[in-house]
């Protein structure tokens, strides 16, 4: 609830900032062009919603009137203005598209194919079983890999080895 509090109060805050930045660019929409967008965007609200009635439900769900959605759409006609203005003189290549997909992939991607995946590597199904058991009791993964690993590579810094997936893994320990 904290976080949804944070979150609410920083888009406030934004869009006061927008609502500023439009007056200093001087990128006011007529009240024309905002009554037109508005009116556009309420009716593709009610469309969504399943009619007049189902819409006005969701807004009182959401505390709110007809008369807030339509300024937050005011406001967003506005801000749209400052975006299109701030950004009217930015080109950006293909390469330079290319690369930051790449550098930033798993951050638009549903199912990244990059896992962080730890491993205690043991000799016996006994082992195992005590590892596991003691690992269900709350011991930190660090510790038991320090602890019962035999290999070499993660058993002293209790490693999480970084894998890129090329395969299908499965793995015995359980995500909590």
């Amino acid at each position: 609830m904290k976080n949804i509090k944070e979150d609410l109060l920083n888009e406030l805050i934004n869009e006061r900032i927008l609502l500023q930045k439009a007056k200093e660019l001087n990128v006011q929409p007529s009240q024309e062009e905002i009554d037109k967008e508005v009116a556009k965007a309420y009716d593709e609200a009610v469309k969504q919603a399943g009619g007049e009635d189902k819409f006005n439900k969701t807004l009182e769900a959401f505390k709110m009137t007809v008369d807030d959605f339509k300024n937050y759409m005011a406001n967003r006609v506005v801000i749209d203005k400052v975006y299109d203005e701030i950004i009217k003189d930015v080109t950006v290549s293909e390469d330079e598209l290319l690369k930051y997909y790449n550098e930033n992939m798993y951050d638009y991607t549903e199912k990244p194919n990059k896992m962080n995946v730890s491993h205690i590597l043991v000799e016996t199904e006994d082992t195992a079983k005590k590892v596991l058991e003691e690992l269900n009791k709350g011991a930190k993964f660090e510790d038991l890999a320090k602890k019962y690993s035999i290999d070499p590579g993660s058993k002293d810094k209790g490693e999480i080895l970084e894998i890129y997936i090329i395969m299908m893994i499965i793995t015995i320990r359980p995500f909590n």
